[in-house]
């Protein structure tokens, strides 16, 4: 592989995992400036309850639920890609 192809690959990983970073964060944040703690820290220490507080909240948190779905399915789908490239 080349040093272009490897760059574009790690390319390919690095910006939906970037998209969830921000995403999962944005939640993280607002589940605590809300006056819930609780909520804060559920989604902070169990990552995956970060896409449950987001279905709750859908109406205030669209746009940083949507990233962390978004980056999860991009990064997945980009991961298959590219363990079918390696067969």
């Amino acid at each position: 592989m080349t040093e272009i192809g490897f760059i574009a690959y790690a390319l390919l990983i690095a910006s939906p995992l970037v998209m969830c970073v921000i995403g999962w964060g944005w939640l993280v944040l607002h589940g605590f400036r809300n006056d819930d703690v609780l909520w804060g820290a559920a989604c902070f220490f169990i990552t995956p309850l970060a896409f449950v507080y987001g279905l709750l909240n859908y109406s205030e948190v669209k746009l940083p639920f949507w990233l962390l779905t978004g980056g999860t399915v991009l990064f997945l789908c980009f991961l298959s890609f590219l363990s079918l490239l390696a067969n």
